[in-house]
Parts: structure tokens; sequence; C-alpha cells
């Protein structure tokens, strides 16, 4: 979604964008599809989203936490929400996200 929104001008508003354990792939070597490749700027993700939230655990044993630090240093204006024991949110319920997608909602 972040490449997506990066490349795209979107003809409708979106007022939220919520990232769980999002993989930051600039890197062609990674072992990952290309078309997860990020381009080099993600200038057109924040200008068109005004919340945007990532969620990564530092236990997370599929996508590390340097990942989510990759992305804050791109998009400053995120929110990152640290988690210490939530792994790869495989996970039944996960109220905090969505708490906050009631919130960007009503805001």
């Amino acid at each position: 979604m972040a490449r997506y929104l990066a490349e795209q001008k979107l003809k409708k508003n979106v007022y939220g964008l919520f990232l769980v354990a999002a993989p930051f792939v600039a890197d062609t070597r990674a072992d990952l599809p290309t078309d997860w490749m990020l381009p080099e700027s993600l200038n057109g993700v924040d200008e068109q989203v005004p919340r945007i939230t990532f969620y990564h655990s530092t236990d997370d044993p599929v996508v590390p936490y340097g990942h989510v630090e990759a992305y804050h240093r791109l998009l400053p204006s995120a929110t990152v929400r640290t988690f210490k024991d939530r792994g790869h949110f495989n996970q039944s319920t996960f109220p905090e996200l969505v708490e906050d997608i009631k919130k960007c909602h009503t805001a």
C-alpha cells in the first residue's frame, strides 16, 4: 500500500493508513517479490494521507523491527506503535488497531 500511495495520485481522500508488521523492501536482493520494492521516496504517501500508523513488535520473527525504523525515517510524521510480545500479530483480536481506526473515522 505504501508503494501504491507513493506512486499514484488518488482521486478520493484517504483518512488513515494502518500498516501492521510491514516489510520495508528497498533492496532488489531481498528474498521477497520485486513488486514489494519501495520507491526511493515515499513523499506521495504523507501528502495524501494525514494519519499514518505503523504497528510492529520487537519480537516479530518474520519482519525485523528495523523495517519499521526504516519506514519512520522516510515518514517521520507517522506514528509508530511498538509492542514487545505480539510476534507477527497472528492474533484473533487487535483492539489497538480497531480503536485507532475508529478514532480516524471520527476525526
